[in-house]
């Protein structure tokens, strides 16, 4: 007698491959959710801490390269602007090769490396020039004056330029982060300064120009240039300094822009030029 077994086919109903096909489907579509997320928050964060270096190495290097201009060989101040130069391009490059920072950031990376290269070109011109200039044994000390005037000119409105235009590029990019990844997140670019009484008495030295200010605590303030003194009376309200001359010729408003222990920088609204003393 032979026993014959019977095969048993089982075949899923179309309900329950329904059931499997939409499990496998939200199973799948929360890991690729979750994975999408990972790479946001990952993006986020190392963009955050990426323009926290950025702002950073900015705020050090303006600072070092406005101290340097307190020192009286334009030689030794072009050789530190340069560095400063240098450091911060080298600085922007460590910063660029982060992981996972936004695409945006990267562009004003690749960008500011771009001007920064450039300015450091435009230093290293001047300061070939300022040595030519200054070993020609055929002019004149006047001469030279007339001639290191005219270079100072030149180079000081290729700069002023491509500093507003990264200044600019610098704004734009911190708008675009912060309405991305929340304004919270982010420190603004534009240094945000409170100027008391303390930080402006004392005794200045304007650069670029043979004048000292002498600030003084009750009020009074002097102004010597070319050897004769010119007593002022000052008021400082929001950032702003007012001085009064006693000889009624008028008024002058300086609002500071950058506050340094070493060095003050402002523009005189009158004029709207971009002045800096420095503490002596």
């Amino acid at each position: 007698m032979s026993t014959t077994t019977k095969k048993v086919s089982v075949s899923l109903t179309p309900l329950k491959t329904i059931l499997i096909g939409v499990v496998t489907t939200v199973l799948g579509t929360l890991i690729v959710t979750k994975v999408i997320n990972s790479l946001k928050r990952a993006t986020k964060n190392a963009t955050i801490e990426a323009w926290a270096s950025v702002v950073k190495c900015e705020s050090i290097s303006e600072n070092n390269q406005f101290e340097t201009l307190c020192k009286d060989g334009l030689e030794d101040r072009l050789e530190d602007i340069i560095y400063e130069e240098d450091q911060l391009v080298k600085n922007y490059e460590i910063i660029k090769n982060k992981q996972n920072i936004d695409e945006n950031l990267v562009i004003f990376l690749n960008h500011a490396i771009g001007q920064e290269t450039e300015q450091k070109k435009i230093f290293e011109d001047y300061l070939k020039n300022y040595r030519v200039t200054q070993a020609d044994a055929f002019l004149y000390e006047t001469e030279k004056k007339a001639k290191y005037d005219s270079l100072d000119n030149y180079y000081s409105r290729k700069i002023d330029l491509l500093h507003n235009r990264n200044e600019d590029a610098l704004v734009e990019i911190y708008k675009t982060l912060a309405d991305r990844y929340g304004a919270k997140n982010f420190q603004t670019p534009e240094e945000e300064i409170i100027v008391r009484k303390n930080d402006v008495t004392g005794k200045w030295k304007e650069v670029g120009i043979d004048k000292i200010f002498e600030i003084n605590d009750d009020g009074t303030f002097i102004m010597t240039r070319d050897g004769t003194d010119y007593p002022v009376t000052w008021q400082l309200n929001n950032n702003r300094l007012t001085l009064s001359f006693n000889d009624k010729s008028g008024a002058l408003n300086f609002l500071f822009t950058k506050l340094h222990r070493k060095f003050l920088r402002f523009t005189i609204t009158n004029d709207n030029s971009q002045r800096q003393l420095c503490r002596q």
